[in-house]
C-alpha cells in the first residue's frame, strides 16, 4: 500500500507541471499575440506608406500630363506656322522681301521638345525597392509609363540636337534676329538683297523638315501617353480616392 506523503507529493508534482505547463503556454500565447500585433502594425505602416506613395505618384502623372497638353499646343501652333510656310514656299514666284519675312519674322527657331517630363515618385520607388508595395496591374502599368516617358524625352532630345545643328548651321549663312524688331543692319540688308533663293530654301527647307520631322514623331506618342495617364489616373481614383 502506497505511503499517503507520496500520493501528496505526486499531486503536487503533477499540480507544478500543469501549473508550469501554463505559464508557458501563457508565455507562448503572449509572444504569437505580440508578433501578430507587430505584424499588423507594420502592415498598416505599409499600407499607409503605400497609399502616400500612390496619391505622390498620381501628382507627378497629373503634373506631367498638364504640361503634355500645353506642350502639344505649342508643337501643334508651330507646327501649323510651318506647314503655312511651306505652302507659301511652293508658290511659283515669290519676292525676296517675302521670304525675308518669313526667315526673320514668321517663322520661329524655337524647338518644343518634350524636355520637362518627371517620374520622381517612381524612380524613388525603383530606387528603395518599393515597387512591391504597389498592386501588380499598377505597377506594370507605372513601368509602361516610364518606359513611354524615357522613350520620348530621349528621342525629342536627340532630334532637338539634330534640329541645333542644322539651325546653327543655317544661321551661319543666313544669321537670325534676337529680336526681330531690332533686326536691321546693313550686312544683312545686303545679304538678303543678293539673296539666291534657290540656295537659300535648300538650306531653309532642311531646318524646317527637321522640327516638322520631330513634332510628327512626338504628337502621337504624346497622345498615346496621354491615354496611360489618364487610365492610371482612373484607376487610382476609383482605388485610392480617399487618398487624392
Amino acid at each position: 500500500m502506497e505511503h499517503p506523503s507520496k500520493g501528496r507529493t505526486r499531486n503536487k508534482v503533477r499540480t507544478y507541471l500543469l501549473y508550469a505547463v501554463g505559464e508557458i503556454l501563457l508565455v507562448v500565447i503572449g509572444i504569437l499575440l505580440a508578433l501578430q500585433v507587430n505584424n499588423w502594425n507594420e502592415e498598416r505602416i505599409e499600407l499607409n506608406l503605400r497609399d502616400d506613395l500612390i496619391a505622390n505618384y498620381a501628382k507627378d502623372l497629373k503634373t506631367n500630363a498638364d504640361y503634355i497638353e500645353r506642350r502639344k499646343l505649342s508643337v501643334e501652333n508651330d507646327l501649323e506656322c510651318i506647314n503655312q510656310i511651306t505652302d507659301r514656299l511652293k508658290a511659283s514666284s515669290i519676292s525676296t522681301d517675302t521670304l525675308k519675312n518669313i526667315a526673320l519674322i514668321e517663322f520661329s527657331p524655337i524647338y518644343y521638345a518634350f524636355s520637362e517630363l518627371k517620374n520622381d515618385t517612381f524612380s524613388s520607388l525603383v530606387s528603395n525597392n518599393q515597387l512591391r508595395l504597389m498592386p501588380d496591374e499598377l505597377t506594370a502599368w507605372m513601368v509602361d509609363i516610364n518606359f513611354r516617358m524615357v522613350d520620348i524625352v530621349s528621342t525629342q532630345k536627340n532630334v532637338a540636337e539634330l534640329y541645333r545643328d542644322n539651325l546653327t548651321e543655317y544661321t551661319f549663312k543666313y544669321p537670325m534676329p534676337i529680336e526681330y524688331s531690332l533686326y536691321s543692319t546693313f550686312k544683312t540688308e545686303s545679304l538678303w538683297n543678293s539673296l539666291n533663293q534657290d540656295q537659300w530654301m535648300l538650306a531653309f527647307n532642311g531646318v524646317m523638315f527637321t522640327k516638322k520631322a520631330g513634332y510628327t514623331s512626338m504628337l502621337p506618342r504624346a497622345d498615346s501617353l496621354l491615354v496611360k495617364i489618364d487610365r492610371v489616373l482612373n484607376y487610382i481614383d476609383s482605388n485610392y480616392s480617399s487618398q487624392n
